[in-house]
């Protein structure tokens, strides 16, 4: 049942070696940074997108900078729960369980000169051993809540149901891809969020593991789009509101989720409104 997960997280993902950027400005780009969900963007250009408590990461989140990505569960500048962190200068990656910040118990690990994922244990941030204890970790994942790993490194924690994944849990990709909300038929249904890997994150409902409504938000030096909100089908808007960086906001049909493309209505920062078929982003017919 994980077949339509992959499908949409090869499109969405992006390896640990990319360059996040440079970002122009500084401070709260969306959202709730003190109680609530939101991006910042610090001075030195690391950008930090998930849960605040009193101002501080606390809970599911993903953070970029020049040197280091980091996904999963934080407190403060801490991975705590499970999560991944990748040196970018060497693209070494673990994916596990942190304490306090150092790698503890069984972590899904990329060995950077063969390419390829090991199961590996560490006590203390130290390695201990290779090992290939995958399944279910820790809890109960027949009628419970548990935590359970497959062998290519996709790990679930949440309800179970006649050892089914149901109601509500949390899926962590090793490419660092989050999604967490409510589960149907073993896979992401309903109101859920979704943290990819490239810096993305969505809100909304999800149906089948794919983004179905709801509302996408860009990173902050990616394209000229501050976000998109409407109907989706597989990973792209088709439909909906484009909200632009400088002001402009379009209503109508799209391509690729930030183009308008079809019948829809642009309305300009400086007043200005332009209603007719678009291509590609340019109007090609006014009405």
């Amino acid at each position: 049942m994980k077949t339509n997960y992959y499908v949409f997280i090869i499109i969405f993902s992006a390896y640990c070696s990319l360059n996040y950027g440079q970002n122009s400005s500084s401070g709260c780009i969306f959202g709730n940074c003190f109680n609530g969900f939101g991006q910042i963007v610090y001075d030195d250009g690391g950008v930090y997108t998930g849960y605040w408590e009193n101002g501080n990461p606390k809970g599911l989140g993903m953070f970029f900078s020049t040197e280091v990505r980091m996904w999963g569960e934080f407190d403060g500048n801490k991975l705590v729960g499970f999560g991944g962190m990748c040196f970018l200068d060497n693209n070494e990656t673990s994916v596990g369980e942190w304490v306090d910040g150092k790698r503890n118990g069984t972590f899904y690990v990329l060995d950077n000169k063969t390419n390829e994922w090991f199961g590996a244990v560490f006590q203390n941030n130290q390695f201990i051993s290779r090992t290939s204890n995958m399944g279910c970790l820790n809890g109960d994942c027949s009628d419970g809540f548990g935590n359970f790993q497959w062998a290519d490194g996709l790990r679930y924690n949440g309800e179970f149901k006649n050892g089914k994944r149901y109601n509500k849990g949390t899926f962590f990709w090793p490419d660092g891809t989050i999604y967490s909300g409510e589960i149907k038929n073993e896979q992401a249904n309903g109101i859920g969020i979704y943290l990819f890997s490239n810096g993305l994150y969505f809100e909304g409902v999800v149906k089948d593991g794919l983004l179905s409504n709801g509302k996408m938000y860009y990173k902050p030096n990616e394209n000229n789009v501050k976000y998109i909100e409407g109907d989706f089908q597989g990973p792209y808007m088709v439909k909906g509101i484009i909200v632009f960086k400088n002001g402009d906001v379009y209503n109508g049909d799209t391509k690729e989720g930030i183009f308008p493309n079809g019948n829809g209505t642009m309305n300009y920062s400086d007043g200005r409104s332009v209603t007719g078929i678009w291509e590609n982003g340019q109007i090609i017919q006014r009405k």
